[in-house]
């Protein structure tokens, strides 16, 4: 195994369902732009310490996980982390820009069965995590059925719709730990409309089988960013409602 040090952009930072010792974490390389999610998962604890958020540059030991599974291909072990600071607006943005996609099926490169919104167990992409660039006006946030959580709908340029997908991004969480009413999404979505550019974080899942015996690696969006400015909305101090 090649082992290298990277300088990593934070662009996806989750909370697992389940537990909250950890959190799910990748970034982009500032140079290449390739895609890193280091293993084993950063301590809750860390990113709050060293204000891991996404933006944050960190520098690492990263070597890839020989034989990952598909599609986690990102996978990768990560030792010797650095925190650097943050990286600035304008290079986040050309950092975002600089391999998205504007179509799901473009973006995974693997096509996905009408009407869903995972991919079968059967046939996986060859990654798990990708930039898609939305129009600001098809977009729409709006709280799950679970207490805490929320959900988007969204449109990708080929116009096709993708409805009820679990926002996982660290920051919605804990907005939606603080805010349940209605009148709170309304002017969230307000904001949102305005915004110049949209790009979403996709992500997909580990494989599991849902409550209709489908089985296979499911949409979720990892991260939202808008520019050019961010939504005043989103809390300072995501890790304060971690519960």
């Amino acid at each position: 195994m090649i082992t290298f040090r990277r300088s990593l952009v934070v662009t996806d930072l989750t909370r697992f369902t389940s537990e909250t010792e950890s959190l799910c974490a990748a970034g982009l390389d500032l140079e290449t732009g390739e895609c890193f999610r280091p293993f084993p998962h950063l301590k809750t604890a860390f990113c709050k310490n060293h204000r891991i958020l996404p933006g944050t540059i960190f520098s690492a030991l990263i070597t890839k996980i020989p034989d990952r599974s598909l599609p986690h291909s990102e996978d990768s072990f990560c030792s010797d982390l650095e925190v650097k600071g943050a990286v600035k607006s304008d290079d986040f943005h050309r950092l975002l820009e600089k391999d998205t996609f504007s179509t799901v099926e473009e973006g995974f490169r693997v096509a996905l069965p009408a009407g869903e919104k995972y991919f079968p167990k059967s046939s996986p992409p060859e990654l798990s995590l990708v930039t898609l660039k939305v129009k600001a006006s098809q977009t729409h946030i709006h709280p799950g059925l679970r207490p805490g959580s929320l959900r988007m709908h969204f449109y990708d340029l080929s116009g096709r719709s993708f409805k009820n997908i679990p926002v996982t991004d660290l920051r919605f969480h804990s907005l939606a730990q603080q805010h349940s009413e209605n009148e709170f999404y309304v002017t969230l979505n307000q904001e949102l409309f305005s915004k110049e550019e949209v790009f979403l974080r996709l992500g997909l899942t580990r494989c599991y089988m849902n409550d209709l015996s489908k089985e296979g690696f499911w949409l979720q969006i990892n991260g939202v960013y808008t520019f050019p400015e961010k939504l005043s909305t989103l809390p300072r101090d995501p890790f304060s409602n971690l519960a």
